[in-house]
C-alpha cells in the first residue's frame, strides 16, 4: 500500500501570487507544479500544464484502476475511469 497525500488533488494557479501547484483538500501547495509554467514559451507552457493536470489526476486514476481490478465484472467502474481520464486531460 502506498502512502501519499490523500486525494482528490487539484492543480491551481494564482496569477497574482505566482503560485502554481498541486493542492489537496485542507492543504496548501504540497507539490510545486513546474515553475516553467510561469516563465515558459507557449509550447512549453502547454506541455507543463498538461503534466500538472496528469499529476493532479493521479489519485483518481489509482482509485479507478484499483476498482477495475477488484471488480470481477468491472461494472460501475467505467464511469470512474472515464472521469479520471477526463480530469487528467483537463476536461473536468
Amino acid at each position: 500500500m502506498s502512502v501519499h497525500t490523500p486525494g482528490p488533488w487539484k492543480f491551481k494557479t494564482d496569477h497574482l501570487k505566482g503560485d502554481c501547484g498541486i493542492h489537496a483538500e485542507g492543504t496548501g501547495i504540497f507539490a510545486e507544479a513546474f515553475t516553467d509554467i510561469r516563465h515558459a514559451g507557449e509550447g512549453n507552457r502547454t506541455e507543463a500544464l498538461a503534466n500538472a493536470r496528469l499529476i493532479a489526476a493521479a489519485p483518481d486514476l489509482l482509485d479507478a484502476l484499483k476498482g477495475l481490478l477488484s471488480s470481477p465484472t468491472h461494472e460501475g467502474w467505467q464511469g470512474e475511469a472515464r472521469a479520471a481520464i477526463a480530469k487528467a486531460e483537463g476536461r473536468s
